[in-house]
């Protein structure tokens, strides 16, 4: 665990590869490319491939474990040859630059052109290939790669079986979602009968409801996208602890599991249509549509895994209660009913739980707001209590001169603020809160502001930085120092951190500002301090400039 000299070259694969094809994506349009060749019907679909690798991807990087760790530091080193370097580097940019332009030739073409296209876009995939190539050669010698793919053999099979099963699931549930709507019009319509005076159904037209409010069973609310991921859960899970399960009975679990969820979206739906009817068609239509869906999968998921590691029919570490006897025998000592929690999860707790009891009250207070979450109060008060509760776990807090803090925050800020971009539904904060009796209105936003400022930066930075950073380096990542530093963990930590907030590509900005401060100063607190002082300029400029947008 020792400080790297320099940038790894799978990331830097990684980062060109990435940068490329944003690039890509964004100059040419594959619809563009395919109409006037004449080959959409045959490739129209060929976007719908894409999630194979990346589902594949995921897979190798869960399951490889430790391998995978041994091959990527492996791949961190460069081909010795400097001059393969250069001249492939020189090969790679071309054959980019050449897909690139050969795109916007195609792209300019019109139908009288289809043998001329059909040409071009064959050498187009090609160039594709060939750039791809060359930017590997010009990081590795072929010998580094092939060792690096052989010894991974396992760990590929297994992800790439994984992503096909993901990917055949996915293409099937477009096959199944018309029958399982009707099944579940059905059953919504049946559970409204027993408490709705006035319950319609149009199977011909896929509507339910009441008389007063009523929805379409679209393919998202069939149940198609909830099976899809509870099979991949649940799959990853017997995976993961197949040492634990008793097999083949665990097998089970994966069509119960399929069923129990599908179960659930029909309450969900049920449970929407009587949102609506009793309470608000907008609150219904707004937050509860978009957010039950995934509280019903969490809430499945978590059950499940409670129901298998306490049942002994699938688990083998699970108690099995004794049987009540009339006479029963009282042993010297009682034998311990469940395993001891290891430092390591105890501090992973610590560390994940604050920001998980955050997640998880917006979500359900999401659920009964529409726009405007007057509950956001909630929010803070439980983040707040679960840093209460294991406030033991994060002493002694260590804090050196706020200079830096202070001004990587600022700086944080000003990028967000410039780089903002605002979506396409505007803001209504503002109109919002200007709706609310005055006291009540006050009192949100310094809660608001409390939270955004106070809460947030703390449980954000101990799930990014204080526990992931460092958990790619060691499974203990208690023991290891904030100075010690892993390319991984600070990209994972990034991206992840980047996906959490709206504005992904400047969230995975701040992460990294706020990942790299924490490891130059050796200090957790450093981050929290840059952090907060970021959400408070922002929140300054907000205020004088009335631009809501930038608090959510």
């Amino acid at each position: 665990m020792s400080r790297s000299t320099s940038i790894p070259a799978w990331v830097v694969f990684g980062v060109v590869l990435l940068a490329e094809y944003l690039s890509v994506s964004y100059a040419v349009d594959a619809q563009d490319l395919l109409r006037p060749a004449g080959l959409q019907p045959l490739l129209g679909q060929i976007g719908d491939v894409a999630p194979l690798a990346f589902v594949s991807l995921a897979a190798v990087f869960l399951t490889g474990g430790h391998a995978v760790r041994l091959r990527l530091r492996a791949l961190s080193a460069y081909r010795a040859e400097q001059l393969s370097t250069v001249l492939w580097g020189m090969a790679h940019v071309a054959a980019f630059g050449g897909v690139l332009a050969l795109g916007w030739f195609i792209k300019s073409l019109d139908v009288s052109s289809i043998a001329l296209a059909r040409g071009a876009l064959a050498v187009w995939f090609l160039g594709v290939g060939v750039s791809g190539i060359s930017l590997v050669l010009a990081l590795w010698s072929p010998k580094m790669v092939l060792d690096a793919l052989g010894g991974l053999r396992r760990e590929l099979t297994i992800g790439l079986g994984v992503g096909v099963v993901a990917w055949t699931a996915g293409m099937l549930a477009r096959l199944l979602w018309k029958p399982l709507a009707w099944l579940t019009l059905e059953l919504v319509h049946a559970l409204l009968t027993l408490f709705m005076p006035d319950p319609v159904a149009s199977t011909e037209e896929a509507l339910v409801g009441t008389s007063r409010f009523y929805v379409e069973v679209a393919p998202e609310c069939s149940g198609v996208e909830g099976v899809g991921l509870m099979l991949t859960f649940v799959l990853a899970y017997l995976y993961v602890q197949r040492a634990e399960l008793r097999w083949p009975r665990s097998w089970l679990l994966v069509p119960v599991s399929a069923v129990f969820v599908w179960l659930l979206n029909v309450v969900r739906v049920t449970a929407l249509i009587a949102v609506g009817t009793w309470w608000s068609p907008e609150v219904a239509l707004g937050g509860f549509h978009s957010k039950a869906g995934w509280v019903f999968f969490v809430m499945s998921a978590l059950l499940t895994v409670y129901f298998v590691q306490r049942s002994p029919t699938f688990c083998k570490s699970a108690v099995v209660p004794p049987a009540v006897s009339p006479n029963p025998v009282v042993l010297p000592e009682a034998a311990p009913t469940s395993r001891p929690r290891t430092p390591a999860a105890v501090a992973t707790a610590a560390y994940l739980t604050p920001l998980l009891v955050l997640l998880a009250v917006k979500l359900v207070t999401g659920l009964f707001t529409s726009g405007f979450d007057y509950l956001y109060p909630l929010g803070v008060v439980a983040t707040a209590a679960a840093l209460w509760k294991f406030r033991r776990h994060y002493l002694p807090i260590e804090l050196g001169s706020l200079g830096w803090p202070l001004g990587v925050g600022v700086l944080v800020a000003v990028v967000w603020i410039v780089g903002f971009v605002e979506g396409p539904a505007p803001s209504q904060l503002g109109q919002q809160l200007s709706a609310l009796p005055a006291p009540w209105g006050a009192l949100w936003l310094v809660v608001r502001i409390m939270g955004t400022t106070l809460t947030v930066p703390i449980v954000e930075e101990l799930a990014f930085r204080g526990y992931l950073l460092r958990r790619f380096m060691s499974p203990e990542f208690h023991e290891v120092p904030y100075r010690h530093f892993s390319w991984l963990g600070l990209l994972v930590s990034s991206v992840a951190f980047g996906v959490l907030h709206s504005q992904w590509g400047l969230g995975i900005f701040a992460g990294a500002a706020f990942g790299l401060l924490t490891v130059a100063r050796g200090r957790l607190a450093d981050a929290v301090v840059a952090h907060a002082v970021a959400n408070a300029v922002i929140v300054v400029y907000v205020l004088g400039t009335r631009d809501w947008a930038l608090l959510g």
